[in-house]
């Protein structure tokens, strides 16, 4: 399963995943437009290594750093840090870790079918 989606989610726990703890929460409470959810295996941020499968929420890279600088540049600087965002990537959220805000709503077959149409890319994610 893998869908094209217009709407946000809001991170509600701290998400799993291989940066830090102390950067890792600083996700809580941030609200993100999200353009894809899937049933896959994210892979680890920094490493690369396949994670658990679930469902998961996309996040572009650039946009998500973007929101997290408002509330905690020093999170924001770490990320830089450590080489993100990168160009047409995502940061790929859990169910578990997030709600949505609103709804979602999937977006037509003509941008499934021309991904390039998103104003947000649909490049490979990333589990934090």
């Amino acid at each position: 399963m893998y869908k094209f989606v217009k709407g946000k989610i809001r991170v509600i726990v701290m998400p799993d995943g291989e940066p830090p703890e102390e950067i890792r929460k600083k996700w809580i409470g941030n609200e993100m437009p999200v353009h894809a959810v899937h049933d896959d295996r994210g892979r680890g941020v920094i490493t690369g290594r396949k994670s658990n499968k679930g469902i998961l929420y996309n996040v572009d890279q650039a946009v998500a750093l973007d929101i997290l600088s408002l509330k905690h540049p020093e999170a924001t600087q770490w990320w830089h840090e450590h080489g993100f965002p990168k160009a047409g990537k995502n940061f790929a959220f859990r169910q578990e870790e997030v709600v949505v805000v609103g709804e979602l709503e999937e977006l037509p077959k003509e941008i499934r079918m021309f991904p390039g149409l998103l104003e947000v890319g649909v490049g490979g994610q990333d589990c934090l």
